[in-house]
């Protein structure tokens, strides 16, 4: 199991053409991989409890604390997984 697999319940792709995605975390680690995601971006808006936006690789990141992330022009498909494992490592 990688890194990401212990954070990360689903990935779907939302928008090929932006290269978005909508990835739904494990109920059991919200907290912890929402405590990762922020220490390697750089949060841009933080409207408490609701959204934290943030940049990652030229990547735009919005969590809520539900347990939901969306990737706004995000990597390539094929380069998803490594994008993951990065950002959970």
């Amino acid at each position: 199991m990688g890194i990401s697999e212990k954070y990360v319940r689903t990935v779907k792709m939302t928008c090929a053409s932006t290269r978005s995605y909508t990835i739904e975390l494990r109920r059991e680690t919200i907290d912890e991989a929402i405590k990762k995601v922020l220490e390697k971006s750089e949060v841009l808006v933080n409207i408490e409890g609701v959204l934290i936006r943030a940049k990652f690789k030229d990547s735009i990141i919005m969590l809520t604390p539900q347990g939901r992330i969306a990737i706004i022009k995000g990597p390539k498909e094929e380069e998803l997984k490594n994008f993951l494992e990065e950002l959970f490592r």
